[in-house]
């Protein structure tokens, strides 16, 4: 595994890295069960991706990011999903050839790439997401403000 590829947190490949550490305590804390605190469904909550399978997932998908983009160059990650599908070479977990098709779009965008970062295998920042707009922040003028303040 490359340099690239290595995990950047506390993250150990048998369930018990740092994000599943934290649930599992605060599970012990409570005395309630993982479910009991996973806010979103098991598959999508992060606390919850940190199991072999989230680990082999989060490897491949730093394999990728190493060999397409090197050590620091970032990409939106869509754009990931056309040079992995358009080189040909690349075998998703079940062995398949990764192709540039819905399913497999679906599967890079909720499994491995998700893993990947939460699990610290490739930085947050790698990857662009522009699918908003940054937030704007309007600030009216209202030559009524004093009036409306003395009001409450």
């Amino acid at each position: 595994m490359t340099s690239a590829c290595k995990r950047q947190v506390n993250a150990a490949p048998n369930g018990q890295g740092s994000l599943r550490q934290v649930l599992a305590q605060a599970a012990a804390e409570r005395g309630c069960s993982l479910r009991a605190l996973t806010v979103l469904a098991p598959q999508r909550d992060p606390y919850r991706l940190d199991t072999p399978v989230g680990h082999r997932d989060g490897g491949w998908f730093a394999q990728q990011v190493e060999r397409f983009l090197g050590p620091t160059a970032k990409i939106h990650l869509r754009g990931l999903h056309y040079r992995i599908s358009s080189s040909g070479d690349v075998r998703m977990r079940n062995g398949l050839p990764y192709t540039k098709t819905d399913q497999a779009w679906e599967w890079f965008q909720e499994e491995p790439a998700k893993a990947a970062r939460w699990l610290g295998y490739v930085p947050f920042d790698r990857i662009i997401d522009e699918r908003n707009a940054p937030p704007g922040i309007y600030v009216g003028t209202n030559k009524n403000t004093e009036e409306l303040i003395d009001q409450e």
